[in-house]
């Protein structure tokens, strides 16, 4: 088998985060929000990324953390969230109503990501979840993420060597008189989706998606 057979082949595998690392994540969250707010009861992650950072999968919905549980809420795909997911507890939601169903009573404080909840999406948090008053938990957040597991490094280096075979060995031979920098681009971003890029680089931002 080629480098490039196998790197398919691990590219067409489900690869879900697995569940300890998951667990990891959110017992450290919930220690620095100890630590941060103590007191807190709620907190409530709705941003792409940092949704597959603590459930390994990226849905529209929310995840809900308290001191005692986790609950993925998910609108769609509730289907491929419970795929790709080895979160324990995913449940379906209509709406925000789910949850005002479910939470009762609220809290007084809810924790939100400000950094890159929308003022629409909040809008319709609070019309469905009245809470007295919010916070940011953006910090903590931050403060999980800029330490690697070795589960991440791991990854990291993987990422690392197939990014160096493409531009180091294949990028030359696509660089020859006349071809475009379109055309370059798209052999090489090809070779990336071949190898296991998801074909969207994401960034720190409300809507940063390149």
């Amino acid at each position: 088998m080629t480098i490039l057979e196998h790197e398919i082949m691990m590219t067409e595998q489900l690869r879900r985060v697995p569940a300890d690392e998951l667990q990891a994540r959110l017992n450290k969250f919930r220690a620095v929000m100890d630590r941060e707010f103590p007191g807190w009861e709620i907190a409530i992650v709705n941003h792409k990324v940092n949704m597959y950072y603590f459930a390994g999968t990226m849905q529209d919905g929310v995840l809900v953390i308290r001191p005692q549980d986790e609950i993925l809420w998910v609108r769609r795909s509730y289907e491929r969230a419970c795929n790709e997911s080895l979160l324990q507890d995913i449940r379906p939601m209509k709406s925000f109503r789910t949850l005002a169903e479910f939470y009762q009573p609220l809290p007084a404080k809810v924790y939100l990501e400000n950094k890159t909840a929308t003022l629409e999406w909040q809008q319709l948090l609070y019309k469905y979840l009245p809470f007295a008053s919010e916070a940011g938990m953006d910090s903590v957040i931050s403060e999980l993420r800029l330490i690697k597991s070795h589960y991440e490094l791991a990854l990291m280096r993987k990422s690392g060597s197939i990014h160096r075979n493409v531009l180091d060995e294949l990028a030359p031979r696509f660089i020859v008189q006349g071809v475009s920098e379109a055309e370059l681009a798209v052999n090489l971003y090809a070779e990336m989706l071949r190898r296991g890029s998801h074909g969207v680089a994401r960034f720190n931002l409300p809507l940063g998606e390149d």
